[in-house]
């Protein structure tokens, strides 16, 4: 078992053992600080309930970049702002994914899951330093790409219409990284792989399906 202890600025922790009394114990400090900021669309309104996520940047030996997400999130409220606190300090970098929404063929455009300070590539995002008992405030700005859709008519090797077939429209990223001579489906920002992903669109003979899909 651990006690943790935790004031502004600073955090940390000692282990305990089962029938142990505790005390005024000592435990050793670790300087945190905090991101706070907003979350804003294209025209500058308050995004509602976007998870936003500090996260380290990896990469494949000449890939492309990856995630790895650290243990802290928040959710925008009504003002489009967040908090993220008790952060050891050090560089970070922050990924905003918009809330989920159901996607309809009426759409004409759609935000994708976007890096500070605005970009949809992992690999052109820039660090946010954390500095201890400092809060870092800054603004996040969705990119917001357009929406085509693709229909077509399912057929068998005659040309005739072949009913309840599942279609799958795959694709790559959007915006590649720098350098990367190969890509991978991880790397493709969230809502792009919702909206290029596996979707299951029934057909019928003489009925044409639609995919809705970012270029």
């Amino acid at each position: 078992m651990l006690v943790i202890g935790q004031t502004f600025g600073y955090a940390g922790q000692s282990p305990v053992t089962a029938g142990q009394e505790i005390g005024a114990r000592t435990t050793r400090a670790v300087a945190t600080g905090v991101i706070e900021g907003r979350v804003l669309d294209e025209a500058g309104r308050p995004v509602v309930w976007a998870r936003v996520q500090p996260l380290n940047r990896l990469k494949y030996w000449n890939g492309p970049f990856y995630e790895a997400p650290v243990q802290t999130s928040d959710e925008t409220d009504d003002r489009g702002r967040f908090r993220l606190h008790s952060l050891p300090a050090g560089s970070y970098f922050l990924a905003v994914t918009p809330p989920s929404r159901k996607q309809s063929l009426a759409d004409t455009d759609v935000y994708l899951r976007t890096y500070y300070p605005g970009t949809a590539a992992l690999g052109r995002v820039e660090p946010i330093v954390v500095r201890a008992q400092v809060e870092t405030a800054l603004t996040v700005r969705l990119v917001r790409v357009p929406v085509v859709q693709v229909t077509g008519t399912i057929v068998d090797t005659d040309g005739e219409p072949l009913p309840n077939q599942n279609v799958t429209l795959r694709g790559r990223p959007l915006v590649a990284d720098d350098g990367a001579e190969w890509h991978s489906e991880v790397h493709m920002p969230v809502a792009a792989s919702l909206i290029a992903g596996a979707q299951n669109v029934g057909g019928s003979p003489g009925r044409p399906v639609s995919v809705i899909t970012a270029p």
